[in-house]
C-alpha cells in the first residue's frame, strides 16, 4: 500500500484545536515573513534570508488565487500562487521573474488539508504528508504554541514543517539522503513577522 493508505494504528487520532486549514495557513494579504535559512556547503554553513509577502487576491483563468512573492537575500526568486478551498490550501502555479505568464502546475501541491488530526495524511506529488504532532516551537521571531508538525518523507528527502495558528510556516527542516553518511540538513526559521 501507499504511505497514505497505510494503517496508522499506533498513532492516536487527536483533534487539533481550531481545525480550519486557513487557521494554520492563513495567507492574509499584506503579511510579510522573513526567514533565516542555514544551508550546509561543504564543511561550512551559509546563512541566507528568504522573504515572503502575501499579495492581494487575483483572478487568473477564472481561478481565484493568492500570490506570495518571494525574494532570497534581496533578489526576487518567484511568485507562488495558492488556491484556498474549504478543506485544503493548494499551490497551483508559479511565475519566475523572467516569465511574463503564470505557469500552472499539471499536478497542484496540497500544502495543507483537513482533517487536521494527529495521524491524518494525504498524498501530494507522490509523497505522503502526515500530521505527525502538535508542538511548541521557538524560532528567532518568538515562541509559538500548538504548532502542527507535518512530515513529508521519501527515500531521498525528509521534510518537516511546523505551522503556527494564525501565522503559517514558522520552521522547516529538510534532510536529504536521511540516514546516510552523507545526509545534508537545510533549515529555515521565521525571524521577522509583519501582519
Amino acid at each position: 500500500p501507499t504511505p497514505a493508505s497505510t494503517p496508522l494504528e499506533d498513532v492516536p487520532v487527536v483533534s487539533v484545536p481550531e481545525v480550519g486549514v486557513t487557521r494554520y495557513f492563513p495567507l492574509a494579504p499584506g503579511s510579510r515573513f522573513k526567514y533565516r535559512s542555514s544551508v550546509p556547503i561543504g564543511t561550512r554553513v551559509v546563512y541566507q534570508t528568504l522573504e515572503e509577502e502575501v499579495l492581494a487576491e487575483i483572478t487568473v483563468n477564472e481561478k481565484h488565487l493568492i500570490p506570495v512573492k518571494r525574494t532570497q537575500s534581496g533578489q526576487p526568486t518567484d511568485t507562488l500562487y495558492y488556491q484556498v478551498q474549504p478543506d485544503q490550501v493548494i499551490l497551483v502555479a508559479e511565475r519566475k521573474p523572467t516569465q511574463e505568464q503564470v505557469v500552472f502546475y499539471e499536478f497542484p501541491i496540497a500544502e495543507i488539508r483537513s482533517p487536521l488530526e494527529i495521524g491524518s495524511s494525504w498524498v501530494t506529488q507522490g509523497k505522503a504528508r502526515i500530521v505527525s504532532g502538535l508542538e511548541h516551537v521557538t524560532v528567532p521571531a518568538g515562541e509559538y504554541r500548538n504548532c502542527l508538525r507535518i512530515t513529508e518523507e521519501s527515500e531521498l528527502v525528509k521534510t518537516v514543517r511546523w505551522y503556527a495558528p494564525g501565522i503559517g510556516i514558522v520552521k522547516q527542516e529538510r534532510i536529504t539522503f536521511p540516514g546516510k553518511s552523507y545526509e545534508s540538513h537545510f533549515t529555515y526559521e521565521l525571524s521577522t513577522l509583519n501582519q
